[in-house]
Parts: C-alpha cells; structure tokens; sequence
C-alpha cells in the first residue's frame, strides 16, 4: 500500500523510516510546555500558561501526524508483525494524547500554575521517554551486534553499515530468533535460505534483495558494489 512512496524516496536517497523525523515534533513540544510550565512556577511568570497551552495544542496536533508515519513504517519495514516494542509504543502513544488531552483541559481551566499542575506535564514527558525507548528497541534491540568483531575486513565493514540501514529493522544479525524475518546468524552454514528455499548462494541472496519476495520488499536502490559488500558481511556472520 505504501511502498511507491518509499521507492520513491529511495530513488532520491532517501533510505530512512518516516516515523522518527516526524516523532520530533510531538516530543519536542511536550517537552517544551513541561519547560515554560516548570519556568511559570519557579520564576512566577504565569504569562507563560498561553505559551504552554500553544504547545499542547501543537503537540496534539502533530501526535497523529507521527503515528500516521509510525503506521506506514510498520507496514513496510516490518510487515505488520505485532512485535513486543510495536504494541508497547501504540499503548503509550493511546495513553500520551489521553493524557495530553487532559492537560490541554487542564491549562485551560486553570488561570495559574502550582505544583500539582504540572505534575502533568511530567507525566506525558515520562510517556515520550518510553516511546522513544522502545523504537531504540525496536530498531537496535537489546544487543546491537558489534560490527568490528563480527566484519574484520572493510568489505564486510561496509557491508556491516548497510545491514544497519536497510537489514537491521526487520533481521537479527548476532541471533537466529526471528525478528519480523529469520535471524540470520549463520545464514552461509545452511544449505537453503530459510524462508525462500532457495539453495545458499550469493546468487541467490542477490536475487533475493532485487526482487520482492513474501513479505520482503525489494532493496533496488542498492548498487552492486552495495550488494556485494552486503554478502561480504552476511557471509561473516
């Protein structure tokens, strides 16, 4: 349903999911308010409570903008798999503008900060923090594989940065767990590409990543230098 629009920005260069660069605008305005709300108290600059309501307006605002982008990233890098930091990230995003809500409500009402107001404004800051945890999570996970140890030579050093990029979203390099795809350490010990069948050749990982397979899209914008290197480092696995 999405991927013309990642193809598209993958044939200008743009490689990246939509969701974190759309993510900074909810977060850095919630961040905001707690700022001019804790400011208003401490200095007593209770003008600053229009300031304070602009920016919860805003950041309810851009919140489904940010979750609109979260969709499609999840649908095409990850395929719709409910992984544990996907479905943890749409309960704090339900529970933020639930509470971003109630504190638009809030500002409204009241006509001057107190202790207990902004207690609030804490809470939806902690609810960012743990979004933003869990997409760590959910991009790196737990262990991020140490790509020094794992590619020793620069071919597979660059094959490592491209397995980042574009591999490290839905695949495990250190682990054969699955992620949304197989973890592929080992992949070159197996006779047959696990979910393909295919026999274990580089020709084969080639045809694999240039054309669209089950729920794997294609990776055309990779050149064959790209390609190659990617296999270097696959093959150090």
């Amino acid at each position: 349903m999405f991927e013309p629009v990642y193809q598209t920005l993958q044939a200008i260069g743009y490689r990246h999911p939509l969701h974190p660069t759309f993510a900074h605008l909810p977060i850095g305005l919630i961040f905001a308010a707690f700022v001019f709300a804790l400011v208003a108290i401490v200095f007593k600059k209770q003008a600053l409570l229009s300031t304070v309501r602009h920016c919860i307006i805003l950041a309810l605002i851009a919140l489904p903008l940010a979750a609109f982008f979260g969709v499609m990233d999840w649908q095409y890098f990850y395929a719709g798999a409910w992984l544990f930091p996907i479905t943890t990230k749409v309960v704090l995003a339900s529970l933020l503008f639930v509470v971003l809500v109630i504190a638009l409500i809030t500002v409204f009402r009241i006509e001057r900060f107190s202790g207990r107001s902004i207690v609030i404004f804490g809470v939806c800051l902690l609810l960012t923090f743990g979004l933003g945890y869990f997409g760590g999570e959910l991009v790196y996970g737990t262990a991020k594989p140490d790509s020094t140890d794992a590619a020793p030579d620069p071919a597979a050093s660059e094959g490592a940065a491209i397995f980042d990029r574009s591999c490290s979203m839905c695949h495990y390099a250190d682990r054969t767990d699955k992620k949304v795809g197989p973890g592929l350490k080992g992949l070159y010990a197996k006779d047959q590409m696990t979910v393909s069948g295919w026999e274990m050749t580089d020709e084969n990982v080639r045809r694999q990543l240039e054309t669209p397979f089950a729920d794997m899209p294609p990776f055309a914008d990779l050149s064959e230098e790209e390609i190659q290197a990617l296999i270097d480092y696959l093959q150090s696995l």
